[in-house]
């Protein structure tokens, strides 16, 4: 529906690999639809409201549905609970280049606490040429 933003992401918990050895490699992948119209609602958009388990991120990549004319402006961040975003933390930048962008090194701080909030926080609003923000989030279980 125009206007309304929607973000779709999937995950699996730690218990669903505790009984074998693939507690390494895990994804949290998702898009995020329309994200000019999430911006107008908030400018942090959770992704796992509830790290189970302390993880360290390995690789994150975003791409957008089509080639904006003005570059995201987005960070991964976690903070310690949804309300009120307390210390936030930024994972890394995600400023996006030619609608992309692919860390896999250097990150600012790639190990999350369990029981953090990880989110997607957008410092300037995107464009609304951009219809489809998808997201991919590699991480080891610590």
């Amino acid at each position: 529906m125009p206007g309304q933003a929607a973000s779709i992401a999937t995950a699996h918990t730690h218990d669903e690999y505790a009984d074998v050895d693939h507690n390494h490699g895990q994804a949290l992948r998702g898009a995020l639809l329309d994200p000019n119209a999430a911006y107008d609602i908030s400018t942090f958009i959770p992704l796992w409201l509830y790290v189970d388990a302390a993880i360290t991120i390995t690789k994150i990549t975003i791409s957008c549905d089509a080639d904006p004319d003005t570059e995201l402006d987005v960070d991964l961040v976690f903070v310690d609970a949804l309300i009120g975003l307390a210390d936030l933390t930024v994972i890394d930048v995600l400023d996006t280049t030619a609608g992309v962008a692919e860390i896999t090194t250097g990150f600012d701080d790639a190990t999350v606490p369990a029981g953090k909030c990880i989110g997607l926080r957008f410092r300037t609003q995107p464009i609304d040429a951009i219809k489809v923000l998808s997201y991919l989030v590699e991480f080891d279980y610590d």
